[in-house]
């Protein structure tokens, strides 16, 4: 671990202050695991092990030390003394918008589709009668912190999972996490008129640019371009649709560049594609 530390204090995009920071928090977490009992503690341990894991890997870089140290931050934090949540419940912590995951066993986990979804909820809170309040100030702040987990995957940028998952080994990628976060921040790039969001949603076109496991894109089993349900593998044919049809330049939030991020791929969140697991 200190190795990879040490490693990505010599690349660019990471500060002497905030190295210090990850370091201090590494510690800090193997110290409160070796003092935690119990359940407790095995939570803690694993997300622990998942960072060390990535490290002796070499995978973890300095574009992924924000959102890794995140996670284990907020698992630090929260196994000393929170209540357990249900398996699979969410957690949001004070001061965040962002929602973190249960998952017996490998802590709590930051989930890109579960936010993207709450961002897309936010959004339609604001533009049709839904019973619920227009809250453009959590819809920002929410897509605020999830710009920031962004990392440098390839050739491009992505939202990146850090557990076990599936027979998948972090770091790995969602294919409708992606598009469900391509409509969050299209959509609410255009109601905020927040040209940053826009951009990223372009961005977020990439990862179906790119073949598994950098990307999602593969060869189908007939031939020709399908996409995966995940970086390491699923295949979803509502999710071969949904993309295609960004990638053939239905009109949606406007934004071109290999489709839209608009109602191109609106299925993400309102139901017309099969129901990821993460």
């Amino acid at each position: 671990m200190l190795a990879a530390l040490t490693s990505a204090g010599k690349q660019k995009g990471i500060s002497a202050t905030a190295l210090k920071g990850y370091t201090r928090l590494y510690a800090l977490a193997r110290s409160r695991r070796a003092k935690l009992e119990g359940q407790r503690g095995r939570e803690l341990g694993s997300v622990i092990a998942t960072v060390e894991a990535m490290a002796l890997r070499k995978q973890l870089n300095a574009s992924r030390m924000k959102p890794v140290f995140l996670i284990l931050q907020r698992n630090t934090q929260f196994w000393l003394r929170s209540p357990f949540p249900a398996s699979r419940g969410y957690v949001q912590f004070k001061g965040s918008q962002m929602l973190f995951e249960y998952y017996v066993g490998e802590g709590l986990q930051l989930q890109p589709l579960a936010n993207f979804k709450k961002a897309n909820a936010l959004h339609e809170a604001c533009v049709k009668q839904t019973g619920v309040v227009c809250d453009k100030v959590a819809l920002a702040k929410l897509l605020d912190e999830m710009a920031a987990t962004r990392v440098k995957r390839g050739k491009y940028t992505a939202w990146e999972y850090y557990f076990d998952f599936g027979g998948g080994r972090p770091p790995w990628i969602s294919g409708m996490a992606t598009a469900t976060g391509i409509q969050a921040f299209g959509r609410a790039g255009q109601l905020l008129n927040t040209t940053k969001w826009r951009t990223y949603a372009q961005e977020g076109m990439k990862v179906f640019s790119v073949n598994a496991p950098t990307g999602v894109r593969t060869r189908g089993p007939l031939g020709g371009t399908h996409y995966l349900q995940y970086s390491f593998g699923g295949f979803n044919r509502s999710l071969q649709r949904l993309i295609k049809r960004s990638c053939d330049g239905q009109e949606g939030a406007g934004l071109g560049a290999c489709g839209t991020a608009g109602d191109a791929v609106a299925g993400a969140s309102a139901g017309r594609s099969t129901r990821a697991s993460a």
